[in-house]
């Protein structure tokens, strides 16, 4: 008896003691097992706002690269547009160039051609001395005096000109013999 009485009085005195550690462990284990669940419904919610968050970053990323791809695509195309007129703007310039140094050139030749015209016309090749009075007749360039003319005029020049040289025009022709006439009869 001695031992079911221990055991008696231990089930009397120990085990609401029992019970109530039972009891405080229990209610600690629930408040973990409560405090896990609203951990995991906050990680819930934290994990569906980073998704929306990762997914507005991609979609924010995808419109700043397209924006960009848009902005390259236009300094492209404003970039080729300023080189291609830079470019109109060299070969209309290298174009103005090249027709002054041909208008130069030609300039040049002009006078070079009448200066051995005269200096021909003043030298030991023609030794024609020109008068006040005189009539100077032009023929057409494509023809030059009709022969009738030749034959009824007593005095025919001839511009001599180097054999690289194709024609004169017959204002050049003028302005050679002219020059000539005034310059010998003294009236210029």
């Amino acid at each position: 008896m001695n031992f079911l009485s221990f055991l008696l009085l231990a089930i009397k005195f120990v085990w609401p003691l029992i019970l109530s550690k039972i009891d405080v462990r229990l209610k600690e284990v629930i408040d973990s097992v409560s405090l896990a669940e609203k951990s995991l419904k906050e990680s819930q919610k934290l994990l569906k706002n980073a998704e929306k968050l990762y997914n507005n970053a991609i979609k924010s990323s995808e419109n700043l690269l397209n924006d960009a791809d848009k902005e390259a695509q236009s300094l492209i195309a404003r970039s080729q547009k300023a080189v291609e007129n830079e470019m109109e703007k060299k070969l209309l310039a290298a174009q103005n160039r090249i027709q002054k140094e041909e208008e130069k050139l030609i300039r040049d030749l002009k006078s070079k051609i009448i200066a051995s015209a005269v200096e021909a016309i003043e030298g030991d090749n023609l030794k024609f001395k020109f008068e006040k009075e005189d009539t100077i007749l032009f023929g057409r360039e494509s023809a030059g005096v009709p022969e009738e003319i030749h034959q009824s005029i007593k005095n025919r020049l001839k511009i001599p000109m180097n054999e690289n040289t194709r024609s004169l025009n017959i204002a050049s022709s003028v302005a050679i013999v002219l020059a000539e006439s005034l310059r010998q009869t003294q009236l210029i």
